[in-house]
């Protein structure tokens, strides 16, 4: 909303005259979201407590009649034994390694993202702040 402020008050009016407006409406965007926040805070944790507790719910077909076998048996979590007693995946000391090695994949891929971006950021021109708050984060979540 301060972007769009600025872009069309600045029509006819040098930068200072309306800078005292852009941070009203600045300060004034920045607080209701923060009451958004704190509202979606209170209905999570104190509303509708039992919502949050449920965890998703699993769509169900209203006029699907199960088969014979899904009657008979249920079904088989993926890492279960036969019992249905949930099972590790993988063992502790391998966790530790596969956490280990790809916490240092991504520090080298981070090294490399900034290392490119850093002189293709430097030659257009753009600043620091810009490149840390809006150009690094876009780009590192363009693989999500």
């Amino acid at each position: 909303i301060p972007t769009a402020y600025a872009a069309t008050a600045r029509a006819g009016c040098p930068v200072p005259c309306h800078v005292h407006a852009l941070n009203e409406v600045s300060r004034g965007s920045a607080l209701v979201l923060f009451l958004v926040y704190l509202a979606l805070l209170a209905f999570q944790l104190h509303t509708h407590k039992d919502l949050a507790a449920q965890g998703p719910s699993s769509p169900s077909l209203p006029f699907r009649q199960p088969s014979a076998t899904e009657t008979a048996s249920p079904p088989r979590e993926p890492f279960s034994d036969l019992e249905g007693e949930p099972r590790a995946a993988m063992t502790l000391p391998a966790g530790i390694f596969v956490l280990a090695v790809v916490t240092a994949a991504i520090a080298v891929l981070s090294e490399v993202l900034v290392g490119t971006l850093e002189p293709a950021a430097h030659a257009l021109g753009l600043t620091p702040m810009f490149i840390g708050v809006a150009l690094l984060p876009l780009v590192g979540n363009a693989a999500e």
